[in-house]
């Protein structure tokens, strides 16, 4: 497992990421597992696009609103924070930067969860 600020370091905001895939699976614990596929840049690799997978475990909440037409989603405000021991992480709030669990759970597509792991692969556009 990776740490919220190993992650920050990397990605920063995820300013203009998009959103490629989500996955949502349930283990045998019955906490749901979700596997969000962007691409977006990364702050350590001079600002190269690569491919992230970010994979939550012990998801305690979220919410996964389908945009309008169904199609890719491109991230225009991103917003991470800790509180108790858990990560919320925001990848379109309503209010910027969001203050509260209130502010954050009025978003079309958020995660809280307990850990987080995260890879990198090869970027590759499609034409």
């Amino acid at each position: 497992m990776k740490n919220l600020k190993a992650f920050t370091e990397a990605y920063g905001n995820l300013d203009d990421a998009v959103v490629l895939d989500v996955c949502l699976s349930y283990p045998a614990d019955f906490r749901p597992e979700i596997k969000v596929a962007i691409n977006c840049m990364s702050l350590v690799k001079d600002y190269s696009w690569v491919h992230l997978e970010l994979t939550f475990y012990g998801v305690k909440e979220f919410r996964i609103t389908a945009a309008r037409n169904m199609s890719i989603d491109v991230v225009e405000s991103f917003a991470v924070v800790e509180w108790d021991g858990e990560m919320w992480f925001n990848f379109s709030p309503r209010v910027v930067p969001p203050e509260t669990k209130t502010e954050h759970r009025d978003s079309d597509f958020y995660i809280v969860c307990k850990d987080l792991n995260f890879q990198e692969s090869d970027f590759k556009p499609s034409l």
